[in-house]
């Protein structure tokens, strides 16, 4: 809340930047690092998760296409 209020009054004052609070942003900026941080996911997990993925949906195999459905697409010459 400090840090929009602190926004705020940045934008009235036109950009200036000694009207920053130090004080409010640096408890903001250190949050969302910590946030940030316990967020992130490492490259090596996400290659796991994706191939995991794409071993299960191989194991599914193709699904059974029925040509006498009434969703199948027809192709009109």
């Amino acid at each position: 809340m400090a840090v929009a209020a602190n926004v705020g009054k940045v934008a009235v004052y036109q950009g200036n930047p000694l009207a920053i609070n130090c004080a409010v942003w640096l408890p903001f900026v250190l949050a969302a690092f910590q946030f940030a941080h316990g967020r992130a996911v490492p490259p090596t997990d996400l290659l796991i998760r994706q191939g995991l993925g794409n071993a299960d949906a191989l194991d599914r195999g193709w699904p059974e296409l029925d040509a006498d459905a009434s969703g199948f697409p027809n192709i009109v010459l």
